[in-house]
């Protein structure tokens, strides 16, 4: 162990390293805030985000590193400049709570796994909503992922089936659709070159699936 902090006054669920350096990382937490760290040698400063009203699930930088989303147990996603910890923008779902977030590899759009069997898709720079996926899955959706391209979002369920959607679409059924695993899907990742996905499930298996 190189350096251990404890800051956060409750349990941290998520965290998340920038990748445009090897010192800057971010947390959530049960504590309703986030926080950005910054490793300074032997040290680290955190700068924490404070807006939330409930737990924070999960935090999520954007593909530029300038832009930090969070999202909670609110129903809400803040988007935070990372320096400055100033709100940018804030998203809501009318009726659940919000368990993970991710950027589309351009940062125009943000997807979210909200309560239920629904993704919500919002553009980042107007705060409109461009999409809801919804409608195939018949148990709760538990995680999403871009394509690296951006035109397509692959989403895991407790139904046991992954599927794939076109984006640009709105409100269309899935382009592809297949029972994956004997139990909850629980993570899904495009490789590098989009021509794969990978998903990991309760079930202790992962698979490789061609796109």
């Amino acid at each position: 162990m190189i350096q251990k902090a404890r800051k956060h006054r409750g349990a941290v669920l998520h965290c998340a390293y920038s990748t445009d350096d090897n010192a800057t990382f971010a947390t959530a937490s049960e504590d309703k805030t986030a926080s950005v760290w910054q490793i300074m040698g032997p040290r680290m400063e955190r700068r924490e985000l404070v807006g939330h009203k409930d737990i924070v699930f999960q935090v999520c930088f954007s593909p530029d590193k300038v832009l930090l989303a969070s999202c909670s147990n609110d129903k809400t996603i803040i988007v935070w400049n990372r320096s400055s910890t100033k709100r940018v923008q804030k998203f809501m779902d009318p009726y659940s709570r919000v368990l993970t977030c991710q950027f589309s590899p351009d940062g125009t759009l943000i997807a979210a796994v909200v309560e239920g069997e629904r993704v919500r898709i919002w553009n980042t720079i107007t705060g409109d909503v461009v999409n809801v996926l919804e409608g195939h899955h018949i148990e709760p959706v538990l995680c999403c992922a871009f394509s690296p391209d951006g035109s397509l979002l692959a989403t895991g369920a407790g139904d046991k089936t992954y599927a794939l959607w076109s984006v640009q679409e709105v409100q269309a059924l899935p382009v592809f659709h297949s029972k994956a695993h004997s139990s909850w899907v629980q993570t899904v990742a495009f490789s590098p070159n989009g021509r794969l996905l990978a998903t990991g499930s309760n079930d202790r298996k992962v698979k490789l699936w061609v796109v």
